[in-house]
Formats: structure tokens, C-alpha cells, sequence
């Protein structure tokens, strides 16, 4: 399986065309709104560590929903996966 993605990416595309899309190609994808600002909050991420380097910074873009599989695992600002849904791969 190689790493490029079979779905092109439509500017403008919606979160549920993304769905849709997701349910019948079991993909990783990533919707991503280009045109919103958002500061980046390391006290709110996701990640164990509490603080970033670009804590405070304005990002131009930001991510709207994550699927793993053609499953959504990221969306509405938060982690709606279930937990060891994943595998992990090694490199090379």
C-alpha cells in the first residue's frame, strides 16, 4: 500500500462531503479549514505535555475532523476514537 492519497482534496469541500467520502474508501483523511485562525492553546492539546513552543502563536489553518480506516477519530475538538484502535508500524 503506498502513501499517496486516492481522494483529491476539493477547497471549499465540507466536513460531511469528507464523511461521506471516508465511508466508502476506507482512507486516512484529514479535513482541514485553511481559512480559520486559531491560537494554538498547549494547556488545551491533546498531548500529555503541557506546554509547546507555539503556545500563543495565530495558525492559519486548522483540523477539522480525522479518519483512520474510513473511522472518525478526531472531530468537534476532540478525540472521539476509541482507545487501541490503532496498530503500531515500524519503519522502513
Amino acid at each position: 500500500m503506498g502513501t499517496e492519497c486516492p481522494i483529491p482534496v476539493r477547497p471549499g469541500g465540507g466536513r460531511e462531503e469528507i464523511a461521506a467520502e471516508a465511508a466508502w474508501n476506507p482512507a486516512d483523511l484529514a479535513a482541514f479549514d485553511a481559512r480559520r485562525k486559531v491560537v494554538f492553546d498547549a494547556s488545551s492539546s491533546a498531548t500529555n505535555a503541557r506546554w509547546s513552543p507555539f503556545d500563543g502563536f495565530e495558525l492559519a489553518g486548522r483540523v477539522e475532523a480525522t479518519y483512520v480506516r474510513g473511522q472518525e477519530v478526531y472531530g468537534d475538538g476532540a478525540v472521539v476514537g476509541a482507545p487501541g484502535g490503532g496498530s503500531w508500524l515500524r519503519r522502513g
